[in-house]
């Protein structure tokens, strides 16, 4: 479940981010258009009228050439006349001349290159033309360009003729005394080859208004119908609906950019417009947005990779918890889970594990002493307490190895001595009751003192860094640093002296066991939890304390073990030892609580724990306090769990 949250956020974020970075991009790409679109059209139509201008000025250039090469301003002078004539009686009159022009005109068009070439006399009437050779005598001297060439003065033009709207250039003709004779006249309709032209000149679309309407366009007209009654101005005019815009852009009515100007020299008002489409502007934003979806889809595959591939926080949780089962199926019982070390589904899994689990308050103390021979020395009828220096704390006992919580009651006072018997003869065997598995005795502990993992730091004795072989099971590859031990001072109590008893007499031989009085106050019991209360003084190596044993312990004892039956005192025997059946020694005990504490530092150093089992470590620690105390000369080795360069490791104390 948590694999599919992921991957459906990683699908959100992909495509919130897609549609964040293609909406930011269009308005700032909108509004940078517009800009630019407002800066282009502020000298296109300038750049548009210059360049008209410069047509009509190339034309004029061209006839006067023409006209001080050629016989042109002879042929025009010769002209008769027209004055108040109809146009058919001027053309009659014009015959002549109109016969003996039309060569030399027509040779001046194919040198000139020009649409239509125009001789006129100096009354304003057409003497001849070409290519329309036919068509002459009709008067252009109200045309306000041939009237002003007729006195003289080139001029230019934008006039509809017949229905066209046409651009002129005027030239006039002279003779050889400065007088005009006529005019050479150069008329071009303006087409679509004219506006590319001036398209070519701005970079912009071109039209021609005549009358609030498109004359002509080089653009579609239909979208620029709108343009025609909008009027002239300096100002930017946005008009029209654009196509085909890339996503998250709105022009609103912005489809268009144009400026309009009015043309002089014109019978009608006519007016130029220079167009800019904004769609055509904003095909580089369609690409960045193409960029952003295959951006957003590269950060969307690699983010499904990602949330496939690598585990998330409850993987890993998960995986801590398969490792703490582990442990917990491979130790003795003592490995709890710890349910505040995770988070989510898997902490609530951890605590009902930590439920099921028996919790180390309810464990039954681990540590037990070995049983004792079945026959111990009789004990004196009123044994002494060992004597134990006032300045020094009292001794351990056996119930602090076992960690026990409260003092166990004591046992019951040991029965008088039997009386004389008669000489032992076979019926008094065959009628002998089978006996009673005897008591076990109490041994004297181990006069170590009780095994903690933190009890070597409050020692204060001697540590000795683990042998390489021992570290590096623990990621630790410190060379061995030993510390020859330091015996501290102890208080050596006298050992009791038994009692003499006079020797039984020769007719019944048996020997019985008295079991040892109570000491005349029980010791008390130190916590092993807190480190705190374990000094270097509470240990005495060369002392041995015999204390007590519970009585619900050697019950407990009892029913696991089955002890061999005592032989018949008829036979002179001793009394055997029970059968071992697998105690905890306190050693042991010492041992698993130093893994417990290794392991819960391991956790908290946040170090893998797959491939450590108790066994593994027990005999590891077992081996190397068999070597250390061969080599100190000790009874026992305390190890101590600490951190070192971010990882855990241990600490051997040899104590004498």
């Amino acid at each position: 479940m948590g694999k599919i949250k992921t991957i459906v956020v990683v699908i959100v974020l992909a495509a919130a981010g897609a549609v964040g970075a293609m909406f930011g991009l269009a308005k700032v790409f909108q509004s940078q258009v517009l800009a630019a679109a407002s800066e282009r059209l502020s000298g296109a139509v300038e750049n548009a009228v210059d360049e008209m201008r410069v047509v009509a000025f190339e034309r004029i250039t061209s006839l006067m050439r023409a006209a001080r090469e050629g016989n042109l301003p002879a042929l025009a002078a010769k002209a008769p006349a027209t004055t108040g004539m109809t146009e058919e009686a001027a053309a009659t009159a014009l015959a002549a001349a109109h016969t003996e022009a039309v060569p030399a005109l027509e040779e001046a068009l194919k040198k000139l290159k020009l649409a239509r070439l125009l001789l006129l006399s100096g009354e304003g009437r057409v003497v001849a033309q070409a290519p329309d050779k036919d068509k002459f005598a009709e008067s252009w001297k109200n045309l306000p360009a041939a009237a002003e060439c007729l006195q003289g003065i080139p001029r230019d033009g934008l006039y509809e003729i017949s229905g066209k709207l046409t651009q002129v250039a005027v030239a006039p003709l002279t003779d050889d005394k400065g007088k005009v004779t006529g005019c050479l006249l150069a008329a071009e309709e303006i087409n679509p080859e004219f506006l590319g032209r001036i398209n070519r000149r701005t970079g912009t679309e071109t039209a021609i208004l005549l009358r609030q309407s498109v004359y002509l366009s080089t653009g579609d007209p239909a979208r620029l119908a709108e343009l025609a009654s909008l009027g002239t101005g300096e100002d930017v005019i946005w008009f029209g609906q654009a196509e085909h815009l890339p996503l998250f852009v709105q022009l609103e009515r912005r489809g268009f950019a144009a400026r309009v100007t009015t043309l002089p020299a014109g019978t009608d008002p006519v007016q130029l417009a220079v167009v800019l489409p904004i769609a055509p502007m904003l095909l580089p934003l369609a690409e960045a947005h193409k960029t952003a979806m295959f951006g957003a889809g590269a950060l969307l595959i690699l983010g499904l990779l990602l949330a496939v591939f690598i585990p998330t926080a409850s993987d890993r949780h998960i995986k801590r918890l398969r490792d703490d089962l582990t442990l917990m199926a491979n130790g003795d019982g003592s490995y709890v889970v710890d349910p505040a070390s995770y988070t989510g589904i898997v902490r609530e899994i951890a605590a009902s594990v930590a439920q099921l689990a028996p919790t180390r308050a309810g464990r039954p103390p681990t540590a037990r002493a070995t049983p004792p021979p079945a026959f111990a020395p009789e004990a004196p009828a009123s044994p002494e307490p060992p004597r134990v220096s006032q300045s020094s704390p009292p001794p351990l006992d056996f119930e602090s190895l076992l960690g026990s919580a409260s003092s166990p009651p004591l046992p019951a006072p040991a029965a008088p001595a039997a009386p004389a018997e008669p000489a032992f003869s076979a019926l008094d065997l065959l009628q002998q009751p089978t006996p009673a598995p005897a008591r076990p005795a109490m041994a004297a502990p181990t006069p170590a003192a009780p095994f903690s993992p933190t009890a070597g730091a409050a020692s204060g004795g001697p540590r000795v860094d683990l042998p390489n072989d021992l570290a590096n099971i623990f990621d630790e590859g410190d060379a061995t640093r030993e510390v020859a031990p330091v015996i501290p001072p102890q208080a050596r109590p006298e050992p009791p002296r038994p009692s003499i008893r006079p020797a039984p007499a020769p007719a019944a031989p048996r020997i019985s066991f008295v079991p040892p009085a109570p000491p005349a106050s029980n010791p008390p019991v130190l916590d092993l939890s807190d480190e705190d209360q374990i000094t270097s003084s509470d240990y005495r190596p060369d002392s041995t304390v015999i204390a007590q044993v519970p009585d619900e312990l050697l019950r407990v004892s009892a029913t696991r073990e089955a002890p061999a039956p005592e032989p018949s005192p008829a036979f002179g025997g001793i009394s055997r030892p029970p059968a071992a059946g697998g105690p905890v020694s306190a050693e042991d005990a010492h041992f698993r609580e130093v893994f417990e504490q290794f392991l819960k530092t391991k956790k908290q150093c946040n170090e893998p724990l797959a491939g450590l089992t108790m066994d593994k470590f027990v005999d590891k620690l077992r081996k190397n306090a068999a070597e250390l105390k061969a080599r100190y000369h000790c009874n026992s080795v305390r190890f101590q769990v600490y951190v070192k360069a971010g990882k855990a490791a241990l600490k051997a104390t040899p104590v004498k």
